[in-house]
């Protein structure tokens, strides 16, 4: 990765602009390399989703959603290797792929939590998210080679179970 992450050097607190940058240059790391690119674009749509329809900063909105993306709980599996690619990059050891990848998402949560960035939104209504996931799918280009689409009904899913508060 060249220039490295100090992920226990940046997010001290609340407004840490500098923290907020290499949060989004990790993740792009990590959702732009090819083979990869479905999820993160669907996770973008959801981002374009709150600011045109609630007016989220798209900062913001991404800064809450890549976490999620990034766990176990929707992509993580499938990019095992490019977090821990990334854990490499910042010093965060682990027996395998995976656990250096828990371990790299966890930071950025505790980093995020530090920084005090919400975990979700109350402003998504529940009448939205159909059309929400549907305006996703429609993001996702499947000729891109990626390891996994996700379906709307997916899409649907992690918005009501890791989005909207």
């Amino acid at each position: 990765l060249g220039h490295g992450a100090e992920l226990g050097l940046v997010g001290k607190g609340p407004g840490d602009a500098h923290a907020l940058q290499r949060i989004a240059q990790l993740a792009a790391v990590v959702a732009f390399k090819p083979g990869d690119g479905g999820a993160h674009l669907q996770s973008l749509g959801i981002g374009h989703r709150l600011g045109g329809m609630y007016g989220v900063p798209h900062g913001l909105a991404m800064a809450v959603i890549l976490p999620h993306v990034m766990s176990d709980e929707f992509l993580g599996p499938y990019v095992y290797d490019k977090l821990a690619d990334l854990a490499d990059a910042v010093g965060i050891t682990g027996a395998t792929d995976e656990a250096k990848a828990k371990a790299f998402v966890a930071e950025i949560r505790a980093m995020e939590e530090r920084m005090a960035i919400p975990t979700g939104f109350d402003c998504i209504k529940d009448e939205d998210i159909s059309l929400i996931a549907e305006r996703c799918m429609a993001e996702v280009y499947p000729e891109y080679p990626v390891k996994h689409i996700f379906t709307k009904e997916e899409i649907e899913e992690f918005i009501r179970k890791y989005i909207k508060q």
